[in-house]
């Protein structure tokens, strides 16, 4: 019978030999990418609301308005550009092929 090491040494082997183990490969430093990200924002974040201080900056707050309403604005621009793209496929396509 293995032990618990030789178990987890040949689960280790036999990931980094598949393509399961390339994708951990590249899914665990981004994942630790991640979470250090979310650690230093954190520390910066927490003791500055606490100090009273906005977060963003007059012209970082401009620029988040402005995303915002251009992000409000693109969902039914693009419903329309989806509608219009099927029509001009529903047109381009024979008639036995269309459902």
């Amino acid at each position: 019978m293995e032990t618990y090491a030789e178990a987890v040494s040949r689960l280790v082997r036999r990931l980094a030999c598949g393509s399961l183990g390339v994708m951990l490969g590249m899914l665990l430093p981004l994942i630790v990418c991640l979470g250090l990200a979310v650690v230093v924002l954190a520390l910066v974040a927490i003791p500055a609301r606490r100090q009273g201080r906005d977060l963003l900056t007059d012209r970082g707050e401009a620029v988040f308005v402005r995303v915002k309403t251009g992000a409000g604005q693109a969902g039914p621009k693009a419903g329309e550009m989806m509608t219009n793209a099927a029509a001009t496929i529903q047109r381009a396509m024979p008639k036995e092929r269309r459902h």
